[in-house]
Protein backbone atom coordinates (compact mmCIF):
# COMPACT_ATOMS: atom_id res chain seq x y z
CA UNK A 1 0.00 0.00 0.00
CA UNK A 2 1.13 3.23 -1.15
CA UNK A 3 0.26 6.99 0.65
CA UNK A 4 1.35 10.37 0.77
CA UNK A 5 3.94 10.76 3.37
CA UNK A 6 3.85 14.40 4.43
CA UNK A 7 7.97 14.55 5.71
CA UNK A 8 9.16 11.92 3.30
CA UNK A 9 11.94 14.32 1.96
CA UNK A 10 12.59 16.82 5.30
CA UNK A 11 16.21 17.12 5.90
CA UNK A 12 17.36 15.10 2.73
CA UNK A 13 20.35 16.02 1.03
CA UNK A 14 20.10 14.07 -2.17
CA UNK A 15 19.27 15.91 -5.12
CA UNK A 16 15.66 15.73 -6.72
CA UNK A 17 16.47 13.57 -8.89
CA UNK A 18 18.29 11.14 -6.44
CA UNK A 19 15.75 11.38 -3.88
CA UNK A 20 13.01 10.67 -6.38
CA UNK A 21 14.55 7.76 -7.90
CA UNK A 22 15.22 6.14 -4.24
CA UNK A 23 11.46 5.01 -4.19
CA UNK A 24 12.37 2.59 -7.30
CA UNK A 25 13.36 -0.14 -5.07
CA UNK A 26 13.21 -3.29 -6.92
CA UNK A 27 15.73 -1.42 -9.29
CA UNK A 28 18.01 -0.65 -7.12
CA UNK A 29 18.10 -3.53 -5.34
CA UNK A 30 18.63 -5.22 -9.14
CA UNK A 31 21.50 -2.48 -10.05
CA UNK A 32 23.22 -3.90 -6.68
CA UNK A 33 22.93 -7.56 -7.31
CA UNK A 34 24.19 -6.72 -11.25
CA UNK A 35 27.04 -4.44 -9.41
CA UNK A 36 28.18 -7.82 -7.51
CA UNK A 37 27.80 -10.06 -10.15
CA UNK A 38 30.04 -7.87 -12.41
CA UNK A 39 32.43 -7.94 -9.81
CA UNK A 40 32.25 -11.62 -9.84
CA UNK A 41 33.25 -12.00 -13.06
CA UNK A 42 35.97 -9.31 -13.02
CA UNK A 43 37.36 -11.12 -10.39
CA UNK A 44 38.49 -13.97 -12.34
CA UNK A 45 39.79 -11.76 -15.04
CA UNK A 46 41.94 -10.37 -12.56
CA UNK A 47 43.19 -13.58 -10.97
CA UNK A 48 43.99 -14.84 -14.40
CA UNK A 49 45.89 -11.32 -15.67
CA UNK A 50 48.03 -10.96 -12.25
CA UNK A 51 48.57 -14.22 -11.47
CA UNK A 52 48.57 -16.20 -14.16
CA UNK A 53 46.59 -19.01 -12.83
CA UNK A 54 44.30 -21.46 -14.22
CA UNK A 55 41.18 -20.37 -14.54
CA UNK A 56 38.29 -22.62 -12.73
CA UNK A 57 35.95 -22.68 -15.37
CA UNK A 58 33.16 -24.27 -13.50
CA UNK A 59 33.67 -20.80 -11.09
CA UNK A 60 33.38 -18.83 -14.20
CA UNK A 61 30.69 -20.17 -15.89
CA UNK A 62 28.42 -19.58 -12.61
CA UNK A 63 29.47 -16.37 -12.08
CA UNK A 64 28.76 -15.41 -15.99
CA UNK A 65 25.13 -17.21 -15.68
CA UNK A 66 24.13 -15.22 -12.13
CA UNK A 67 25.72 -11.69 -14.00
CA UNK A 68 23.18 -13.11 -17.07
CA UNK A 69 20.34 -13.23 -14.60
CA UNK A 70 21.55 -10.04 -13.12
CA UNK A 71 21.44 -8.43 -16.30
CA UNK A 72 17.58 -9.68 -16.92
CA UNK A 73 16.63 -8.70 -14.22
CA UNK A 74 17.74 -5.33 -13.80
CA UNK A 75 16.24 -5.22 -17.44
CA UNK A 76 12.99 -6.07 -16.38
CA UNK A 77 12.25 -4.20 -13.28
CA UNK A 78 13.10 -1.28 -15.69
CA UNK A 79 16.37 -0.42 -14.61
CA UNK A 80 17.72 1.25 -17.84
CA UNK A 81 14.54 3.03 -18.54
CA UNK A 82 14.93 4.68 -14.72
CA UNK A 83 16.37 7.68 -15.82
CA UNK A 84 14.30 8.88 -18.36
CA UNK A 85 10.95 7.88 -16.05
CA UNK A 86 12.45 9.54 -13.27
CA UNK A 87 13.04 12.74 -15.44
CA UNK A 88 9.55 12.73 -17.24
CA UNK A 89 8.05 12.46 -13.86
CA UNK A 90 9.96 15.59 -12.37
CA UNK A 91 9.56 17.19 -15.20
CA UNK A 92 5.86 16.90 -15.30
CA UNK A 93 5.35 17.76 -11.71
CA UNK A 94 6.70 21.02 -12.44
CA UNK A 95 10.81 20.35 -12.11
CA UNK A 96 13.04 22.32 -13.97
CA UNK A 97 16.28 21.47 -11.94
CA UNK A 98 16.62 17.93 -10.41
CA UNK A 99 20.41 18.47 -9.11
CA UNK A 100 19.19 21.24 -6.29
CA UNK A 101 19.20 19.23 -2.71
CA UNK A 102 16.32 18.69 -1.19
CA UNK A 103 16.67 20.59 1.66
CA UNK A 104 17.03 23.80 -0.35
CA UNK A 105 13.29 22.99 -1.68
CA UNK A 106 10.06 24.46 -0.01
CA UNK A 107 7.64 22.68 1.63
CA UNK A 108 5.26 22.29 -1.25
CA UNK A 109 7.81 21.80 -3.48
CA UNK A 110 9.03 18.82 -1.11
CA UNK A 111 6.15 17.51 -1.07
CA UNK A 112 5.80 17.38 -5.07
CA UNK A 113 9.09 14.94 -4.55
CA UNK A 114 7.25 12.87 -2.12
CA UNK A 115 4.80 12.24 -4.28
CA UNK A 116 7.08 11.53 -7.13
CA UNK A 117 8.36 9.13 -5.08
CA UNK A 118 4.74 7.63 -3.77
CA UNK A 119 4.06 7.24 -8.00
CA UNK A 120 7.44 5.77 -8.60
CA UNK A 121 7.35 3.05 -5.94
CA UNK A 122 4.54 1.77 -8.20
CA UNK A 123 2.40 0.59 -5.47
CA UNK A 124 -0.14 -2.23 -5.85
CA UNK A 125 -2.51 -0.21 -3.78
CA UNK A 126 -2.13 3.34 -4.14
CA UNK A 127 -4.18 5.71 -2.06
CA UNK A 128 -4.25 9.29 -3.15
CA UNK A 129 -6.43 12.34 -1.04
CA UNK A 130 -6.44 15.44 -2.77
CA UNK A 131 -2.96 14.60 -4.57
CA UNK A 132 -3.27 18.42 -6.69
CA UNK A 133 -3.33 20.54 -3.08
CA UNK A 134 0.20 21.23 -4.28
CA UNK A 135 0.17 21.33 -7.81
CA UNK A 136 -0.06 24.00 -10.37
CA UNK A 137 -2.49 23.81 -13.50
CA UNK A 138 -0.08 22.49 -15.91
CA UNK A 139 0.98 19.89 -13.36
CA UNK A 140 -2.67 18.74 -12.51
CA UNK A 141 -3.32 18.23 -16.19
CA UNK A 142 -0.10 16.05 -16.42
CA UNK A 143 -1.29 13.77 -13.17
CA UNK A 144 -4.64 13.24 -15.02
CA UNK A 145 -2.65 12.25 -17.85
CA UNK A 146 -0.64 10.20 -15.75
CA UNK A 147 -3.73 8.39 -13.87
CA UNK A 148 -5.21 7.59 -16.85
CA UNK A 149 -2.24 5.36 -17.79
CA UNK A 150 -1.88 4.09 -14.30
CA UNK A 151 -1.56 0.20 -14.68
CA UNK A 152 0.65 -0.50 -11.61
CA UNK A 153 -1.91 -1.72 -9.31
CA UNK A 154 -5.64 -0.46 -7.79
CA UNK A 155 -5.48 3.18 -6.79
CA UNK A 156 -7.80 4.85 -4.68
CA UNK A 157 -8.47 8.65 -5.49
CA UNK A 158 -10.16 11.08 -3.58
CA UNK A 159 -10.43 14.13 -4.77
CA UNK A 160 -12.47 17.86 -5.66
CA UNK A 161 -10.48 18.50 -8.63
CA UNK A 162 -12.89 17.62 -11.84
CA UNK A 163 -9.58 17.24 -14.26
CA UNK A 164 -8.52 14.26 -12.05
CA UNK A 165 -12.29 12.77 -11.72
CA UNK A 166 -11.92 12.36 -15.45
CA UNK A 167 -9.41 9.81 -15.21
CA UNK A 168 -10.78 7.58 -13.15
CA UNK A 169 -12.09 4.15 -14.12
CA UNK A 170 -14.78 3.81 -11.19
CA UNK A 171 -16.62 6.27 -9.22
CA UNK A 172 -17.89 5.61 -5.32
CA UNK A 173 -20.35 7.56 -3.72
CA UNK A 174 -21.19 7.72 -0.46
CA UNK A 175 -25.04 9.04 -0.01
CA UNK A 176 -26.51 10.53 2.91
CA UNK A 177 -28.02 7.02 4.30
CA UNK A 178 -24.69 6.40 4.66
CA UNK A 179 -24.69 3.42 1.51
CA UNK A 180 -21.98 3.61 -0.77
CA UNK A 181 -23.59 3.60 -4.72
CA UNK A 182 -20.89 2.38 -7.43
CA UNK A 183 -20.42 3.78 -11.04
CA UNK A 184 -17.98 1.71 -12.32
CA UNK A 185 -16.38 1.95 -15.85
CA UNK A 186 -17.17 5.69 -16.21
CA UNK A 187 -15.53 9.03 -16.05
CA UNK A 188 -16.55 11.90 -14.12
CA UNK A 189 -18.93 12.93 -16.95
CA UNK A 190 -20.28 10.04 -17.47
CA UNK A 191 -21.24 9.65 -13.71
CA UNK A 192 -22.94 12.74 -13.67
CA UNK A 193 -25.23 11.58 -17.03
CA UNK A 194 -25.95 7.76 -15.07
CA UNK A 195 -26.38 9.59 -11.71
CA UNK A 196 -29.51 11.56 -13.62
CA UNK A 197 -30.64 8.69 -15.23
CA UNK A 198 -30.53 6.65 -11.87
CA UNK A 199 -32.02 9.79 -10.51
CA UNK A 200 -35.03 9.92 -12.98
CA UNK A 201 -35.40 5.98 -12.54
CA UNK A 202 -35.84 6.39 -8.38
CA UNK A 203 -38.64 8.40 -8.91
CA UNK A 204 -40.60 6.94 -11.50
CA UNK A 205 -40.46 3.78 -9.11
CA UNK A 206 -41.44 6.07 -6.50
CA UNK A 207 -44.58 7.38 -7.95
CA UNK A 208 -45.40 3.76 -9.19
CA UNK A 209 -45.28 2.35 -5.68
CA UNK A 210 -47.01 5.63 -4.19
CA UNK A 211 -50.01 5.26 -6.76
CA UNK A 212 -50.02 1.69 -6.14
CA UNK A 213 -50.03 2.30 -2.14
CA UNK A 214 -52.85 4.79 -2.55
CA UNK A 215 -55.16 2.55 -4.73
CA UNK A 216 -54.75 -0.05 -1.84
CA UNK A 217 -55.76 2.34 0.71
CA UNK A 218 -58.44 3.46 -1.04
CA UNK A 219 -59.69 -0.50 -1.33
CA UNK A 220 -59.29 -1.07 2.66
CA UNK A 221 -60.65 2.54 3.73
CA UNK A 222 -63.83 1.96 1.21
CA UNK A 223 -64.44 -2.24 1.96
CA UNK A 224 -62.50 -2.95 5.15
CA UNK A 225 -65.76 -2.78 7.02
CA UNK A 226 -67.45 -5.58 4.48
CA UNK A 227 -68.61 -8.49 5.53
CA UNK A 228 -68.18 -9.81 2.26
CA UNK A 229 -65.17 -8.20 1.02
CA UNK A 230 -63.25 -8.26 4.63
CA UNK A 231 -60.73 -10.82 3.28
CA UNK A 232 -59.78 -8.54 0.09
CA UNK A 233 -59.60 -5.44 2.08
CA UNK A 234 -56.83 -7.50 4.61
CA UNK A 235 -54.91 -8.93 1.76
CA UNK A 236 -54.20 -5.47 0.99
CA UNK A 237 -53.41 -4.49 4.46
CA UNK A 238 -50.69 -6.60 4.28
CA UNK A 239 -49.60 -6.13 0.76
CA UNK A 240 -49.45 -2.19 2.08
CA UNK A 241 -47.15 -3.06 5.18
CA UNK A 242 -44.75 -5.57 3.04
CA UNK A 243 -44.31 -2.13 0.76
CA UNK A 244 -43.49 -0.02 3.57
CA UNK A 245 -41.25 -2.86 5.54
CA UNK A 246 -39.23 -3.13 1.97
CA UNK A 247 -39.00 0.75 2.23
CA UNK A 248 -41.19 1.10 -1.18
CA UNK A 249 -42.87 3.80 0.21
CA UNK A 250 -39.68 5.71 0.67
CA UNK A 251 -39.29 8.95 -1.22
CA UNK A 252 -35.53 9.00 -2.79
CA UNK A 253 -32.58 10.87 -0.63
CA UNK A 254 -31.86 13.93 -1.79
CA UNK A 255 -28.61 13.02 -2.85
CA UNK A 256 -30.28 11.00 -4.94
CA UNK A 257 -32.53 13.19 -6.85
CA UNK A 258 -30.29 16.41 -7.11
CA UNK A 259 -27.01 16.97 -8.21
CA UNK A 260 -25.42 17.79 -5.21
CA UNK A 261 -21.50 16.88 -5.71
CA UNK A 262 -19.61 19.24 -7.77
CA UNK A 263 -15.89 19.81 -7.67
Amino acid sequence: VGYLQQTAVAGSTRTVFDEAASAMRDVEAAREALRLAEQAVAAHDEIHNNNNQHQDNSSLERDLQALDRATLRYEQVGGYQQEKEVAEMLHGLGFTNLTQPCDELSGGWQMRVSFAKLLLSRPSLCLLDEPSNHLDRSARKWLAQYLRQYDAGAMILVTHDKELLESCQHIAEITSAGTLQMYKSCTYSQYLALKQERAKAAVTEYERNAEKAAKLQAFVDRFGASATKASAAQSRVKQLEKMQAQGLLEAPPQDVTEERFKP
